[in-house]
This record gives structure tokens, C-alpha cells and sequence, in this order.
């Protein structure tokens, strides 16, 4: 599972506390040939896939969004198939683009491998690993009261997450140089989001 950055330890939310405590009571309770992640328990004796994935966001006149993409890219060859990008369907924000490119990959992948995926978001990593059992618990709204945004789409990439016999993990990409396969996704996903503008498909 990835450690996702702890920035102020001083400020842990109530969400990361009850993960944390959630997490390590589900260890003590699965044996050695599983491992406990968010939501699933899932084998350790798979073979393991990484991807990387990126969302773009172009803006028009006046700051206005034109068009928005995702892209998905994978390393190995036996993968390659699967490369792609697309529109982003809905309000078309770059949260919601790296969001549909996390879907995207859930549903390519198939369910027998662990799958890492690499992102340049701490968007999509505190979703995934500080809100999400928050939300769940408190009927999708915020501690603020207001509604989440892109719930249908969150529940949509969790209900993939849960199919998948393999463990799904996160990796945070600081510096994109490190893996080139984020850059390429980010290619992809600027190609989606011109073809979209182009096209005026939204």
C-alpha cells in the first residue's frame, strides 16, 4: 500500500486516524499469503502491472474551460494495447481528469494482477487514501457539509477497485522526469483535450 506524504503531523484529520486504526486491525486479522488494502483483501502471488496516469485542463478566453482529457500509459509491452486517452464526460475540471483516467485503468486492467499506478495527484491520492471510507461513512458530504464532487465517478472507480483480486495501489510522482511514463500520459491526455476542443465534443 503506498504511504501517502504526511505534510504536518500535527494536523492529522480524523479521517487518516480512523484509516490507520481501520487498516491495522484488518493486518491482524488476514494471513501471510494476503494482504489487507483499502476496501479489499487481495492475494499477494499475483503478477503486478504499473501505469501511469495523467489529466489535462485547457482553458479558453477569459479563463473559461475549453475542453479537458485523460490519458493512460503503460510501460510494458504486453500492455500496450491498452494505451489510450479520451474526453472528460461532465464538468470538465483536472480533478475530474485524473479521476477518469484512474477509472479508465481499473477497467482495462485485468482483475488477476496487483496494479500500481503513478500520479502527479494529491487530489486523486487523498480521495483514495484519507476520504474515501469519510464519505462513505457520512453519505458523500464534506466535513464543511457540502456534497462531494464527482461522487458517481468516485463510487464508479472504488465498485473497479473492489473487483480486482490484486491489490490497486497509488504512488505519488513528485518530479515527473523520475518516470517518463507520467509525461507520456500527459501527452495523451492533452492530445484527448485538443481532439475535444476541436471536435467540440463535452
Amino acid at each position: 500500500m503506498a504511504v501517502r506524504p504526511i505534510r504536518n503531523l500535527m494536523h492529522l484529520s480524523a479521517a487518516d486516524i480512523y484509516r490507520a486504526v481501520t487498516l491495522a486491525d484488518r493486518m491482524r486479522t488476514v494471513g501471510p499469503e494476503w494482504i489487507a488494502t483499502d476496501n479489499s483483501y487481495a492475494r499477494l502471488d499475483l503478477p503486478q502491472v504499473d501505469v501511469y496516469c495523467s489529466g489535462i485542463c485547457s482553458a479558453g478566453t477569459y479563463g473559461h474551460t475549453v475542453a479537458a482529457g485523460w490519458g493512460v500509459y503503460f510501460d510494458e509491452q504486453e500492455f500496450r494495447y491498452l494505451n489510450g486517452g479520451g474526453p472528460v464526460t461532465g464538468r470538465r475540471t483536472k480533478y475530474r481528469a485524473e479521476l477518469m483516467a484512474i477509472y479508465h485503468t481499473l477497467v482495462k486492467i485485468p482483475p488477476d494482477h496487483h496494479v500500481v499506478i503513478y500520479t502527479e495527484s494529491f487530489h486523486v491520492l487523498d480521495c483514495f487514501y484519507v476520504w474515501f471510507d469519510y464519505w462513505e461513512v457520512h453519505g458523500y458530504f464534506n466535513v464543511d457539509g457540502s456534497r462531494v464532487d464527482n461522487r458517481s465517478l468516485i463510487q464508479d472507480i472504488m465498485r473497479e477497485r473492489r473487483l480486482h483480486r490484486g491489490k490497486v495501489e497509488l504512488q505519488h510522482v513528485t518530479m515527473p522526469y523520475e518516470r517518463p511514463g507520467v509525461m507520456i500520459a500527459e501527452r495523451i491526455a492533452s492530445n484527448a483535450a485538443r481532439d475535444c476542443a476541436r471536435s467540440h465534443v463535452y
